[in-house]
């Protein structure tokens, strides 16, 4: 029997090796410049899935340093790929190329909270927010700074230093109720260029 095994071995081996030899410098050109063009597009999406995010938001009235919002919990009509009807969303797009940013979270009052993430361009997580966040839903100023950010920040802020000059965050609020009593709970957010 492991004499068998032991010639199947040798056999598939043989003809492994004869089968690679077949493949022509032209074909492993080819083929190396395919999977270049795989690999591209792969390591891309993030970035162009982040560009389109944006688009859509300034061709729907918004812009970076800004504050998008879902104005009520979304229902089937949403076109997100994998929405939670039970809360409103928030997708604020910072821009630093003119210095840091500023993005104020508030802090957990009753059952209300503000929770998710701030993100690179290349969707890379910086930092999380709310109660499972830095601020541990104290809320907080956080401060995102541009490559390269040399200065000294300001006191009382929440420093993130992003590897790219533009970004965004995604934040989802986890109020007490749907009414409009607890949606209307989340005012008061700000998102800020420092001044």
């Amino acid at each position: 029997m492991t004499k068998t095994i032991l010639t199947a071995l040798i056999l598939i081996s043989a003809a492994t090796s004869a089968r690679a030899q077949a493949f022509s410098a032209e074909d492993l050109a080819t083929g190396a410049i395919e999977r270049r063009a795989v690999e591209a597009v792969i390591w891309g999406m993030p970035a162009v899935n982040f560009e389109r995010m944006l688009q859509a938001a300034i061709a729907n009235g918004g812009a970076a340093n800004q504050m998008l919002y879902w104005s009520r919990p979304v229902n089937w009509k949403d076109q997100a790929l994998t929405p939670n009807p039970d809360t409103i969303y928030f997708n604020p797009f910072y821009d630093t190329t003119k210095g840091p940013v500023v993005l104020e979270i508030p802090p957990v009052e009753g059952g209300s909270s503000i929770t998710g993430s701030i993100d690179d361009a290349w969707q890379c997580a910086l930092a999380d927010v709310g109660p499972a966040g830095l601020d541990q839903g104290r809320g907080g100023k956080y401060l995102i700074t541009p490559p390269g950010y040399k200065e000294t920040p300001p006191g009382g802020y929440i420093v993130v230093r992003s590897d790219t000059y533009q970004g965004f965050a995604i934040l989802r609020s986890n109020f007490e109720s749907g009414s409009d009593a607890g949606v209307n709970r989340l005012e008061g957010w700000r998102s800020s260029p420092i001044s």
